[in-house]
């Protein structure tokens, strides 16, 4: 009986220690981590939970444990912003909230970042509710610094001279607008890769900017880089404005920071705008499909580069940055990977591209349907304290239109016609869901969607087997702890288990217990990393999933029990 408590006590530690161990990152209902989100003011005060006077984000799981969080954002006057974050550690503890600090600003145009005492594997933020009217939108990054390029010193040249350097010959009857002209800062410690034999194609995700101020928001994109991720110079070796000019990035002859594991040899050229419809809106962010102009100078750049360098142009050399083995995003958006065949054949002298699908801007009289996709057996809505985004979800129109819920925060949006439509969403392990809207002309209308996890089918009971002596079918033997029979066959033995139980720790096999676990709510390579339940909530600091309470309970009466047992037996504890 001694063994039997030291083992209870055992399982009734290890049902409490599991109560704040690490969850999975690839719970129902969730999308890998990526590391990267953006979003707009008006989401922000729909799907961030307010407490405390502060908006509070989901949690953003990084691709690999980190050091920074930078961010670049849009703000609408010169206000000062309060921004700050708090990160989840390897070990699940949690840091306190940290001021992202202000390094960069032009105008309107702002980047921020604040570093971690030591890597964290997801973190989330908070905006001071005064301020969250204050900006237009941000985007921000979990990171790590890059340290500078080592290698023989032939490979490294003086930052002053990178942006001084000019354009490759090649480039310049493109009509290229060189670093110097924009006023490039100077780069610093990046490392030679001269020959190109591949390119990747990506989307800023940002406000694609005015004509005639494109040059701020490439400054902007430039400095998110350098000062905000700590990289030596814009990732993007060329980038693309909807003006259909063309712009030198990081040179050339140096390697990139744009496909995380598969920067050597690619050359990275990105469309200025954002052109994933279901992340997007065409009110800040502009068009969501690229102009013409945009794509022909796309493709007159990939010809150009595929001479120079001596590459084929097909799918294996020209992707777009989903397509690269391991990666994680929907970079560089819908709008321009649904035209990369044609791209590819324009830049390849075939048939000329006769466009994609028009802009999806809103039409006389439009409307907007948006939400979020939430967890409705957590809380009964997205806002409230403790909510789970399922980012992983799918949300269908009536319409026939069909979007991904935006990863981090599940958030997802149609542009429509006046009318009534049925909206439904589904994830993996969860009952698909519709809700009925109805809008009007200019109308910008939320539906949010709560789902309900599917209930596991419970197994049958296995009946008891009672072993008994061939020899004498009456005598049935007794389990070697089982309770003495009572000598009066009328007095009913103590504690004797419940119906359909065994008296274990356990609960009855075949039913299976629902933990009611959570996972850990855009541009780097992924790696799974497992996190700690969400930290957002006072009570849940410690890292600790919302079953650590149940768990606790559960262990608890085990012990009890066991103590009660070994006490009636006359069972010394130690």
């Amino acid at each position: 009986m001694l063994n039997t408590w030291r083992i209870g006590a055992v399982l009734a530690l290890a049902s409490i220690l599991g109560a704040c161990q690490l969850l999975p990152a690839d719970s129902a209902g969730q999308a890998q981590p990526t590391g990267h989100t953006h979003i707009t003011s008006q989401q922000l005060v729909h799907t961030y939970t307010l407490q405390e006077q502060f908006y509070v984000s989901p949690v953003l799981r990084a691709v690999k444990p980190s050091t920074r969080l930078g961010m670049m954002l849009d703000a609408r006057d010169l206000v000062d912003l309060q921004i700050e974050t708090k990160g989840i550690y390897e070990d699940g503890s949690v840091s306190s909230w940290i001021a992202l600090d202000l390094v960069w600003s032009e105008n309107l145009s702002r980047v921020y970042r604040a570093d971690f005492s030591r890597p964290v594997l997801g973190a989330r933020i908070r905006v001071a509710q005064a301020n969250a009217p204050q900006f237009v939108f941000m985007d921000w990054t979990l990171t790590n610094p890059e340290l500078p390029f080592e290698d023989d010193s032939t490979l490294l040249q003086a930052g002053a001279n990178q942006v001084r350097q000019g354009l490759e010959g090649y480039l310049e009857n493109l009509g290229m607008i060189d670093r110097s002209t924009w006023g490039a800062a100077a780069s610093s410690g990046c490392g030679y890769d001269v020959s190109k034999y591949r390119t990747a194609i990506h989307h800023t995700a940002s406000p694609a900017g005015d004509a005639g101020n494109y040059d701020q928001r490439i400054r902007q994109i430039q400095s998110y880089h350098i000062n905000g991720n700590g990289w030596c110079d814009i990732g993007y070796h060329f980038l693309v404005t909807q003006d259909g000019q063309l712009w030198e990035g990081r040179p050339v002859s140096y390697q990139g920071a744009h496909v995380g594991g598969n920067n050597s040899g690619n050359a990275g050229i990105t469309m200025v705008g954002c052109f994933e419809p279901g992340a997007c809106d065409t009110s800040t962010f502009g068009p969501l499909t690229p102009s013409q102009e945009s794509v022909d100078a796309l493709a007159s750049l990939i010809a150009v580069l595929s001479s120079q360098f001596g590459f084929e142009i097909d799918s294996s050399t020209v992707k777009g940055h989903q397509d690269h083995p391991g990666a994680s995003t929907a970079c560089p958006g819908e709008n321009i990977h649904n035209r990369l065949d044609a791209i590819r054949s324009l830049a390849a002298g075939g048939v000329p591209d006769g466009g994609g699908p028009s802009d999806p801007v809103e039409p006389t009289g439009g409307a907007v349907v948006q939400g979020v996709v939430f967890d409705g057996s957590v809380t009964s809505t997205p806002s409230a304290a403790g909510n789970l985004r399922l980012d992983a979800a799918t949300i269908v129109s009536s319409d026939g239109e069909t979007r991904s819920a935006r990863e981090s925060d599940a958030y997802w949006s149609f542009e429509v016609v006046p009318g009534s439509y049925e909206i439904t969403a589904s994830a993996d392990g969860y009952e698909s869901s519709t809700r009925t809207v109805v809008v009007v002309a200019g109308d910008t209308v939320w539906a949010s969607i709560g789902l309900m996890p599917v209930e596991a089918e419970p197994e049958p009971e296995p009946e008891e087997e009672l072993e008994t002596d061939p020899a004498d079918p009456t005598d049935v033997e007794q389990e070697p702890d089982s309770e003495t029979e009572p000598e009066d066959e009328n007095e009913i033995p103590e504690d004797t288990p419940e119906e359909g139980t065994d008296g274990s720790l356990d609960s009855s096999s075949g039913s299976p217990v629902d933990t009611g676990d959570q996972s850990i709510p855009r541009d780097e390579e992924p790696s799974d990393a497992n996190l700690p339940a969400d930290p957002g909530l006072p009570a849940e600091d410690e890292g600790c999933s919302q079953t650590g309470s149940h768990n606790l309970l559960m262990a608890l009466l085990g012990v009890l029990w066991i103590l009660r047992r070994s006490t009636r037996q006359g069972c010394p504890l130690s």
